[in-house]
């Protein structure tokens, strides 16, 4: 939820890029994530890789969710990952 909230912001990344032009996978490149406040915040130094864990397709609904978050740039809510 918080990766929608920042793509609601549209912030601004490390080297400019901006979190509506990154898919799920690439926002640990450009922003790092702030537990004590819940939130995402520019990354200033460094870099990451940005992985989504392993859903076994059982878990139809997750693991489906898990595809659709490699390939749906900018949503700002959950109905928005829904309709492609």
């Amino acid at each position: 939820m918080a990766w929608l909230t920042l793509n609601r912001r549209n912030a601004v990344g490390k080297n400019g890029k901006r979190a509506r032009e990154c898919l799920y996978a690439e926002i640990p490149a450009y922003f790092t994530w702030d537990g004590e406040n819940k939130a995402f915040k520019k990354r200033t130094r460094g870099f990451s890789i940005g992985r989504i864990h392993y859903v076994s397709r059982k878990m139809e609904d997750e693991y489906f969710l898990r595809v659709l978050l490699n390939i749906v740039r900018d949503p700002t809510s959950y109905a928005e990952i829904k309709n492609l």
